[in-house]
């Protein structure tokens, strides 16, 4: 009776195995050609993987007619796919053409997700920021969309390609092919460009910015220059050059500490105006000074933490010309300071290697710090200890690296039993949360800086009273909260909101010290603007460095001191 029935079946399974034949053969076919795959994946990565590119390029064509709006949106179609087929083309030469592929359909909707839930931009100075992630930080931004969204936009596509049994001939066919494929595209698109240069030069050149978005295009330029340019760092590293040789410490001994803060911005201080009290501790008190109005030198970590304690500054910066000289750190410690860095987030990035440093490993019961990160009243006992230990004879300058207002989970910098503005975000996706009870959440970290400060300056009180102490803290960069669909921070800086570039900048002073400044004219000058690159002058007058690579007119207390200094004075 089996054998009947299977042998009636028969006929009835060929019959369907030879229709999905007759349809299924044809597309394999068509798609095993090099340049038809190529063009096909290009495509569906240029219509499913770049929502923030057309968001961008469709706002950035709303206020024109609709006519001049359809011409544009043609040409950026078109230069989109050209580009996607000249990188991924010239990279998948022959048998490499799957790898390639595969490599664009992996990484597209990656960079799609953070583009599109964030903002973001991937750049080399993101790619830069993503390679000195910690654990704890990354695993934040991982979540159950992103597996989904990588799943079925980039593993699923992959797998198919995987299948295909490419036609690829022989080599110098398939490159000869791939060169006229090329070139026919480019001369299309090149012809069409020029054919309406007046209409597209002039809005190209007015939003530059939707470049930045082209996926996967910019992510894999950026990642192709970053490996270069480390290529060529690593085999050929600059000497190192000394600054600062002549460097001494004169006056008193002094001891300094110097909280770096993480992505806190200044309009969220209640010391700066900010509606809510943020700030309750340090405003209750009447020495501590907030200098309002300072702008960061980067807008992610990475870059504004070197960038800081460098003589270059902003407008000279050189990441490889800053990590192969002194810092203000180095020509401290050479002037015969005691130095010493305690972190919680993440390192120094280069900046204290060559001085005594620690990352905070434990929380103050002994217990080690979780996956994400001890919160930062977990740093107070250690510097408590180096304030017990320090030599009488010499300045000491206790750096401080805070977790701080580091997103995108805010709530995990807080203590479990934190008290404060509520209901506030407890979603490791901000964009998953209310904003308003994003900024609650952000808003109770700056909470949390507040009181470690407190803490620090009274620490400070407690110990070697007669002594000039003086507390800064300054953060390193801001933070987006959702402000026009943007988060989290890293844009590049022309870009960049003022959200990402304005820091809050607070300086305490013992009586000893405030015997040394008029109040008053500290008080005016905290009204200036500064930025990062007064950060080096301040702190070498608070130290009372003197050297050649010190600037006293950078410095915004030197007007300040009894007798005044003239600025400009050495």
């Amino acid at each position: 009776m089996a054998s009947t029935l299977a042998q009636a079946s028969a006929p009835l399974a060929t019959v369907q195995v030879s229709a999905v034949s007759r349809v299924m053969t044809p597309l394999q076919r068509w798609l095993a050609r090099p340049n038809v795959l190529l063009l096909v994946v290009c495509v569906y990565l240029c219509l499913t993987q770049n929502n923030a590119f057309w968001l961008h390029t469709s706002d950035a064509l709303s206020a024109l007619p609709a006519a001049q709006a359809r011409l544009i949106s043609c040409s950026v179609a078109l230069t989109h796919l050209t580009l996607s087929v000249l990188l991924i083309g010239l990279l998948g030469l022959h048998r490499l053409l799957k790898p390639a592929l595969g490599l664009a359909l992996l990484l597209s909707p990656l960079n799609a997700y953070f583009m599109d839930r964030y903002d973001s931009v991937i750049d080399q100075a993101m790619i830069g920021n993503m390679l000195q992630t910690t654990v704890g930080e990354t695993v934040e931004l991982l979540s159950r969309d992103l597996f989904n969204q990588w799943m079925v936009w980039g593993v699923l596509p992959t797998l198919a390609l995987s299948r295909l049994h490419m036609d690829y001939g022989t080599a110098v066919r398939a490159v000869a092919r791939r060169l006229i494929l090329i070139s026919l595209l480019l001369t299309t698109c090149l012809g069409w460009v020029l054919g309406h240069y007046q209409t597209l030069s002039f809005w190209g050149r007015e939003h530059r910015e939707v470049r930045l978005y082209v996926n996967p295009v910019f992510p894999m330029v950026s990642a192709l220059r970053s490996a270069w340019q480390h290529l060529l760092h690593h085999n050929a590293p600059p000497q190192w050059l000394e600054i600062g040789s002549d460097a001494r410490l004169d006056g008193a001994p002094r001891t300094l500490i110097l909280v770096v803060g993480e992505t806190a911005r200044a309009d969220h201080f209640g010391l700066n105006g900010y509606p809510r009290d943020t700030t309750p501790q340090l405003s209750a008190r009447q020495d501590v000074f907030s200098f309002a109005d300072v702008t960061a030198c980067g807008t992610y970590t990475a870059l504004s933490l070197p960038c800081m304690f460098s003589r270059l500054g902003r407008d000279n910066w050189d990441a490889r010309r800053a990590h192969h000289q002194d810092n203000l750190l180095d020509i401290l410690a050479r002037a015969g300071a005691q130095i010493s860095w305690t972190d919680n987030d993440g390192g120094c990035k280069g900046v204290c290697d060559r001085l005594q440093h620690a990352s905070l490993e434990r929380q103050a019961d002994g217990r080690d710090c979780p996956l994400h990160g001890c919160t930062d009243l977990a740093l107070l006992p250690g510097v408590q200890e180096q304030l017990e230990t320090l030599d009488p004879d010499r300045s000491q300058l206790i750096v401080v690296h805070q977790f701080g207002s580091h997103g995108p989970a805010y709530h995990r910098r807080l203590p479990p039993d934190f008290a404060g503005f509520a209901p506030a975000c407890e979603r490791d996706q901000p964009t998953l949360c209310a904003q308003a009870e994003v900024v609650n959440a952000y808003d109770n970290t700056i909470l949390l800086t507040d009181q470690l400060v407190a803490q620090l300056i009274a620490q400070l009180e407690a110990r070697w009273p007669g002594r000039r102490r003086a507390l800064v803290y300054v953060s390193d960069h801001g933070e987006s909260l959702g402000e026009n669909g943007v988060y989290l921070h890293g844009l590049p800086y022309p870009l960049a909101p003022n959200a990402q570039k304005k820091v809050p900048l607070l300086m305490w002073l013992s009586e000893e010290f405030r015997s040394d400044f008029d109040d008053h004219c500290v008080s005016r000058q905290s009204e200036l603007k500064l930025s990062h690159d007064n950060l080096f002058d301040l702190i070498a007058g608070l130290m009372d460095l003197s050297s050649e690579v010190v600037r006293p007119a950078m410095d915004p207390l030197r007007t300040c001191t009894h007798p005044p200094h003239a600025a400009g004075e050495t």
